[in-house]
């Protein structure tokens, strides 16, 4: 179990927090602040979050108000791999904190703590050892997707077309719908797929006829797509599963992974296995006939592995710096990804240290 713990009392942090976790057996990551905790959310995966409500936006600040932890909880809401996560609110403002539970509660809170946190009866160990069990509860009552349902994957930009699981779904003559997905790569400094507007896009796009323009290109891109998957993997997307629509505009689903290839590269033939693929990696979709393969991981680590099946599946040879660069993530967490995955006999480096690269030796459905 890994767990984030945000916290501006050092002395809270060190003296308190984790000599429980130690004695729990956890690790943990430390911000201290709500910018420094959403990069550490888009760089790794927890499988609980411990949130001091009270906390400054930045580093460096003393401004510490229980507004910016609220703020945070939103953003744990919306961070690609973690709309699920567990958190765990601790505060010391006891009447204020609880009169919030409702409005926290709706913000993704699963349960709650006063500080100083009490010796006896309901502990920190205690409440993070129940709230780990609920959630591990609610998980596995959680139905599976049916059978053939679209469960993500990446899409590429070549020059002149797009392809989704590796199957052109935009071919040239669907220049502005092209050019509507390539805006909507665009990321947070957290690694978030940005909301846009039907407005913004149209400027971005130079549409002729604007939000007009916009809500063909949005039709079309859907279409097309469910019907590409359909016909050659015969797999069901949903509307959203795609291409997001909502009050706040439209953007990339989380589970799609992007990737750019330009003109040289086709030239030089370093994507002469991509090309003209016909399957994703067994696995990937759910409902095909191969043994299911539990990686005893979270949810976010387990992401990052279905990235890396799907790009050895395409005919990439990756090394660790090309996960590094893929998923924008550390050195240690792209390792730990790549170790999983070889511990699990599904991958393996062959070749020399300085040359060599990773092969898939074994594909299933990740559980």
């Amino acid at each position: 179990m890994k767990i984030l713990v945000v916290e501006d009392d050092r002395k809270i942090k060190n003296e308190v927090i984790d000599e429980v976790l130690a004695s729990l057996g956890y690790e943990n990551d430390w911000a201290t602040n709500q910018l420094q905790a959403v990069e550490f959310l888009g760089r790794d995966g927890y499988d609980l979050v411990l949130l001091d409500l009270q906390i400054p936006a930045r580093p460096g600040s003393s401004a510490a108000s229980s507004e910016f932890g609220k703020h945070l909880l939103r953003q744990i809401r919306d961070i690609k791999g973690h709309g699920n996560v567990p958190v765990v609110i601790m505060t010391g403002h006891h009447q204020d904190g609880f009169d919030m539970v409702t409005d926290l509660i709706g913000m993704g809170a699963i349960e709650f703590i006063s500080k100083p946190f009490p010796p006896n009866g309901r502990t920190l160990a205690s409440v993070i050892e129940m709230t780990l069990q609920k959630y591990q509860k609610s998980q596995e009552s959680q139905p599976p997707k049916p059978e053939g349902t679209f469960t993500g994957g990446e899409m590429v930009f070549y020059p002149n077309h797009i392809e989704l699981c590796g199957f052109k779904i935009l071919g040239s003559k669907a220049a502005a719908s092209r050019e509507m997905l390539k805006v909507l790569t665009e990321t947070k400094s957290n690694g978030i797929y940005k909301n846009w507007g039907g407005e913004q896009i149209a400027d971005k796009i130079s549409a002729e006829n604007g939000i007009g323009t916009v809500t063909g290109c949005a039709r079309t891109i859907r279409t097309q797509t469910a019907r590409i998957l359909k016909k050659h993997l015969n797999v069901e997307m949903g509307e959203n599963d795609f291409l997001e629509h909502s009050d706040q505009g439209y953007r990339l689903n989380h589970r799609i992974t992007v990737r750019f290839c330009d003109s040289k590269e086709i030239l030089l033939g370093q994507n002469k296995n991509l090309r003209g693929q016909n399957s994703v990696p067994k696995g990937h979709l759910r409902g095909q006939k191969n043994d299911p393969i539990n990686l005893g991981v979270s949810y976010r680590v387990k992401t990052r592995c279905q990235w890396i099946l799907d790009a050895l599946n395409h005919g990439r040879q990756l090394r660790r710096e090309d996960v590094e660069n893929g998923l924008k993530c550390s050195d240690k967490t792209a390792q730990r990804a790549l170790d999983v995955l070889r511990n699990a006999d599904m991958i393996k480096f062959q070749g020399s240290k300085k040359t060599g690269y990773y092969v898939l030796t074994k594909t299933g459905d990740l559980r």
